[in-house]
């Protein structure tokens, strides 16, 4: 039996049942990055403090000593929110800010919308990007698709599964479906005036 992300996948409208089921779904898969996230960015904090005093080491040692504490810290947040192979954890790194439970709320509305197909192209755009490079930094792929990004393939030492297509990467197949899912109905919901940023962090860039 499909599950309700599946269905959507499936391009084919959902009963009102199933899309509370997948809006459930997926706000689920949000929910555990962005705890798991939360907590991931308290823990490297103590990391880097750790580390601070590590700094008579050669720089070879401090790299290995650096990437051994981090791989502890992952493996340790992986097992307790059973997050899957693939799915790449962000952390506040001064330069953006990681998908955080108080971001839920808002992001709930985004949600319900792609669930039904209602976002518009430019939205659903403006909403990638912000994960990407801005507020709320996560594997969105996986939080809506329930499919893992796979995420710095090199420095995770992962591989994203082979596509039999030479015009198209895993990754770009995932967006396709994420832009054919959240976007397939007649219907559309306009949330925004001149698409002002999701969290409300910062000033529009439009």
């Amino acid at each position: 039996m499909e599950t309700q992300t599946e269905a959507n996948k499936n391009n084919r409208e959902l009963t009102s049942s199933e899309v509370k089921l997948a809006i459930a779904e997926i706000e689920n898969r949000f929910s555990i990055l962005a705890k798991a996230q939360q907590e991931y960015s308290k823990l490297i904090a103590k990391v880097e403090d750790f580390l601070d005093t590590q700094k008579h080491v050669s720089d070879e040692d401090y790299d290995n000593l650096r990437e051994c504490k981090y791989n502890e810290v992952k493996d340790k947040i992986r097992e307790k929110y059973q997050i899957p192979h693939g799915v790449h954890l962000f952390f506040d790194d001064g330069d953006s800010l990681p998908l955080l439970p108080k971001h839920m709320q808002q992001l709930k509305k985004w949600i319900n919308a792609f669930v039904r197909g209602q976002l518009i192209p430019l939205e659903l755009e403006f909403l990638i990007h912000e994960m990407e490079e801005s507020s709320g930094e996560c594997d969105y792929i996986w939080g809506f698709l329930g499919d893992p990004a796979y995420f710095f393939e090199g420095r995770n030492n992962w591989k994203a599964p082979k596509i039999d297509n030479e015009n198209l990467s895993y990754f770009d197949i995932k967006i396709n479906e994420i832009y054919e899912i959240g976007t397939r109905s007649k219907t559309k919901k306009k949330f925004t005036v001149g698409l002002e940023r999701i969290w409300n962090l910062l000033e529009p860039t439009y």
